[in-house]
């Protein structure tokens, strides 16, 4: 046993310490806890200050905001609250890297990149999208702000964190209640914004992703930052019903999307079906209609109904049976 358990120390010496499973191998057989602590979650609370939370008691060894060292302080033993030198920046990016050590001596270490948080974040919905652009049609995200606010920060991406393939933050944008913000997800606005129909501003962003939407299977979610977690603003799943595999979702990044946003009530039945959807005929959020986080909040319009800076249609595309 003696010798196993050296030939296991120098195994995982040699292959570094984030096997898993070695290490579990290991713990069985030594009865000795060589697991490392688990960050649950890392949350910027406001401009001087973020949380991060473990699934043990640890003991933080070093904390640095771009090499910089910083102070802290424990909340409880498992949760540490992370006082910055300087108050951060919302459109500004920042290396936070920090080590955490349990109980038994197990270390890891973690690097994020992280942004001040925006304490005036007006409430937005998604209630527009298009997936199958054209050069006439670009595919394009509409928001609709529900409150004032400024939009600076807010991240914008298709999935959730850490299943995405591009995201990008807003700029700094005054909203009224009312107004309307136009994403051009891979192609130039024609202008900075314009005057719609009811009087209110759309304003027209570019994202400037250098691929396009997923076109029949995909997903859009708003988060209040960039940081940490994040708390979604909103979210939006679409499939064509057609797909066999991840889940009918057809690639593994949609379906962990998925899997995230209803594990956190963010969504809560079927995807929208996207299956008659064109370069003219989107999906559509209903007008003044309840935020159920569901498929049924959303409908596809008719052909020519896109309506992006305008309330939607709400004529409904109804397939030829």
């Amino acid at each position: 046993m003696k010798y196993l358990t050296v030939f296991l120390l120098i195994l995982l010496s040699l292959i570094g310490c984030q096997s898993q499973e070695l290490i579990e191998v290991f713990n069985m057989i030594s009865a000795e806890d060589k697991t490392l602590p688990k960050l649950i979650s890392l949350r910027v609370e406001d401009q001087e200050s973020a949380s991060v939370e473990f699934n043990e008691n640890i003991k933080i060894n070093k904390i640095y905001l771009d090499s910089n060292p910083i102070s802290w302080e424990y909340i409880t033993p498992s949760k540490v609250k992370i006082k910055f030198n300087q108050k951060l920046k919302v459109s500004q990016k920042y290396e936070l890297y920090f080590i955490a050590q349990d109980l038994k001596g197990n270390t890891s270490s973690f690097l994020f990149t992280i942004s001040g948080t925006n304490p005036n974040i007006p409430i937005l919905k998604i209630t527009e999208l298009s997936s199958k652009g054209t050069d006439t049609q670009p595919e394009r995200i509409e928001l609709f702000a529900h409150s004032s606010g400024n939009t600076e920060g807010i991240y914008c991406a298709n999935g959730t964190k850490g299943n995405e393939s591009y995201g990008f933050t807003l700029p700094s944008i005054d909203v009224k209640r009312g107004d309307y913000i136009v994403i051009y997800w891979n192609s130039e606005p024609e202008k900075e914004s314009f005057i719609n129909k009811t009087g209110n501003t759309a304003y027209l962003v570019k994202a400037d992703s250098p691929t396009k939407l997923a076109t029949n299977n995909g997903c859009f979610v708003i988060y209040d930052s960039i940081s940490g977690n994040g708390t979604i603003l909103d979210a939006l799943v679409y499939y064509d019903g057609e797909a066999t595999t991840y889940s009918n979702l057809g690639s593994a990044s949609v379906e962990k999307s998925y899997n995230e946003l209803k594990n956190e009530f963010e969504w809560f039945d079927e995807p929208v079906l996207a299956k008659f959807t064109t370069s003219t005929r989107t999906i559509n959020r209903y007008n003044g209609s309840d935020d159920t986080n569901r498929s049924a909040d959303f409908y596809i319009c008719d052909t020519k109904g896109i309506s992006f800076g305008n309330s939607n249609t709400e004529t409904l595309y109804k397939p030829e049976i």
